[in-house]
């Protein structure tokens, strides 16, 4: 793992084939994509889990699996807009070399365009958060929640899902206008 950082922290330096016959770089870009996409402070911190099939694989470095969201989707940052890449102070600093990497940069244009169409398509996932709230309230989880983790920002389920629903539609309004072929854009000038 340290071996793999060191490379791709100095990869002006370095063949990127090299880099690319050592860690999944889709599996990366999945990653990056989910977590940029729940704007998740945490998920390129201590949250993160990479691990490596072993010799199968030669030792190749995977990303995965995805959790920790207890800091996403507007928890703890309200504003839609920023990459939590940039906007946490603990983020190593693989996850900033690799967001400067052209091939990085051009299989996450490469697979949002892709996802845009499926996961990442507002309609299903406006589906998606209403069928889990029909489910949520059949259950009655919502309120053996609050009994249990009393938010008192939540008064009104309803509203709080639809909130939950205009943030959703911002953020990838935003992601959609900064992942651009051959580049990733901020807002403040400073990405490549």
């Amino acid at each position: 793992v340290n071996n793999f950082e060191q490379l791709v922290i100095d990869n002006e330096n370095v063949d990127i084939n090299n880099i690319l016959d050592i860690f999944d770089i889709n599996g990366f870009v999945d990653y990056w994509l989910i977590q940029e996409f729940a704007r998740n402070n945490e998920g390129f911190t201590r949250s993160q889990y990479w691990y490596s099939l072993g010799e199968s694989d030669n030792h190749k470095i995977h990303m995965g699996p995805v959790w920790d969201f207890n800091h996403s989707y507007a928890a703890t940052i309200v504003d839609y807009k920023g990459w939590a890449t940039q906007n946490f102070f603990a983020v190593p600093g693989v996850w900033g070399a690799l967001f400067q990497m052209e091939t990085f940069k051009s299989i996450i244009f490469s697979r949002w365009q892709e996802l845009k169409e499926t996961q990442f398509n507002i309609e299903n996932i406006n589906e998606l958060v209403d069928r889990f709230t029909n489910q949520f309230l059949l259950y009655n989880s919502v309120d053996r929640d609050q009994k249990r983790w009393f938010d008192d920002r939540i008064s009104d389920f309803d509203d709080h899902v639809n909130k939950f629903k205009k943030y959703i539609l911002q953020r990838i309004s935003w992601m959609d206008a900064h992942i651009c072929d051959g580049y990733i854009s901020c807002d403040d000038g400073n990405c490549g």
